[in-house]
């Protein structure tokens, strides 16, 4: 029985190890860079943390030939990596490179907020940059000589656009930070429902090692949104006004003095004790909160108008209170369901049929605010298909039943060995 409960417990770890932290107040998804990396479809040596996307500059064959312009690996750094201050907390970070060359590359989110919310995006940087490897390299210590100036630097698009060249985005200074971690951080106002956050870097020189470091990034909100003003009404010309008539002398009355009535006293009334007004509770207005699921036929996170609704797919709301605010399981004919709900801090989880990938995040944060809608929809697609040892496909959802089954058979195994065990002892 015991070698059952330690397997229990191997598997336990292991579904610790590959769940994501979720930070409180933090609207990112996966902001610490932990649990399990997913491989980007045709693009060989790039995984990227649970919830980010992964994008760069694709250079001309004769630039890429050259050694400009290359697609960056994506991996993830660990603990233990040399000099040993690659990952800023927990156990990993993301980390994305290219050796011999240069790139200009990073990753985005894109993340549901209140219309109007002023917010900021922070995250930890590091850079590590070698003009020859053997200059800078031994086997407990790794540093920068020579270095690549970085360019790096992080940005939020307030429209939630996906395009890292987009003027709309607000960036944060540049920096340059060799073999230590500094914080990044930059605010904007967001103009809809969602906003996206960038990270960038842009080595110039073609060293043999320019590799980026990111990890612990928050959004946060810092302001609630700003109230729309009214518009005010311009004031016309003024009216010519018209000459006025001299008036005609009048006969002027005198009036006859009419006598006084004597006025009868009066009782003296005894006063009322004035009252406090009754105080008014204003009770905000309650705000809808509309849900869906689509085939994210190019599994670009984004609903495009001929993208059809997913059915099968289970949302629950929970309240900041952590209690049940609702659930809806999405049909082929309700492209979105809305709740009535109070203003404020909400968590949609949405759980996918076993055949489909998530291509947004499953689990989203909203911050509902009076009297507005929030529309929140979950992507998914079916996994994408990766080569197996022996050439033949597998995908990821087979390859975890596999495991699953491994675990499975490993118990019954050592179920076994407990039961010849208790039949051989002699009594």
């Amino acid at each position: 029985m015991r070698y059952i409960l330690s397997l229990l417990a191997l598997l336990s770890i292991a579904w610790a190890w590959a769940a994501p932290a979720r930070q409180e107040g933090n609207l990112l998804y996966n902001g610490s860079f932990e649990g399990t990396y997913v491989a980007v479809p045709g693009h060989d040596n790039m995984n990227v943390a649970a919830g980010w996307t992964a994008w760069w500059v694709q250079g001309s064959p004769e630039q890429t030939r050259d050694g400009f312009l290359l697609q960056p690996e994506y991996k993830a750094a660990f603990t233990d990596t040399a000099p040993g201050n690659r990952v800023h907390s927990g156990a990993q970070a993301q980390q994305y490179f290219h050796s011999f060359g240069n790139f200009i590359g990073g990753m985005y989110q894109q993340v549901t907020v209140p219309r109007n919310t002023r917010l900021q995006f922070s995250i930890w940087g590091q850079a590590w940059s070698c003009l020859h490897y053997e200059k800078c390299h031994t086997s407990t210590k790794v540093w920068s000589v020579e270095p690549s100036p970085m360019h790096m630097r992080i940005g939020i698009d307030p429209t939630g656009g996906t395009d890292p060249f987009s003027p709309n985005i607000v960036w944060s200074a540049e920096a340059n930070p060799y073999d230590a971690y500094q914080l990044f951080t930059v605010e904007a106002v967001a103009a809809g429902t969602s906003v996206t956050v960038f990270t960038y870097a842009a080595p110039d020189y073609r060293n043999d090692d320019n590799d980026v470091y990111w990890d612990d990034a928050s959004l946060i909100v810092l302001g609630p949104p700003s109230p729309t003003p009214r518009p005010t009404n311009t004031p016309g010309p003024s009216p010519t006004p018209r000459p006025t008539r001299t008036p005609t002398p009048s006969l002027t009355l005198t009036p006859t003095p009419q006598p006084t009535a004597t006025a009868t006293a009066t009782a003296t009334a005894t006063p009322t004790p004035t009252q406090p007004p009754p105080t008014a509770t204003l009770t905000p207005a309650p705000g809808k909160m509309c849900v869906g699921a689509f085939k994210d036929d190019n599994r670009d996170g984004l609903r495009q108008p001929g993208e059809a609704t997913q059915p099968d797919v289970s949302i629950s709301l929970i309240d900041s209170a952590n209690a049940a605010a609702g659930t809806y399981r999405t049909t082929e004919t309700e492209a979105t369901h809305c709740f009535d709900l109070a203003p404020g801090d909400y968590t949609l989880e949405a759980s996918l049929p076993t055949w489909l990938g998530p291509t947004t995040p499953l689990v989203q944060r909203v911050n509902l605010p009076p009297g507005q809608t929030m529309n929140v929809d979950f992507g998914s697609a079916p996994p994408a298909v990766l080569p197996s040892p022996n050439g033949s496909p597998l995908s990821q959802n087979s390859m975890l039943i596999g495991a699953a089954v491994g675990l499975v058979a490993l118990a019954a195994v050592a179920l076994v060995l407990v039961r010849q065990r208790r039949t051989s002892t002699p009594p």
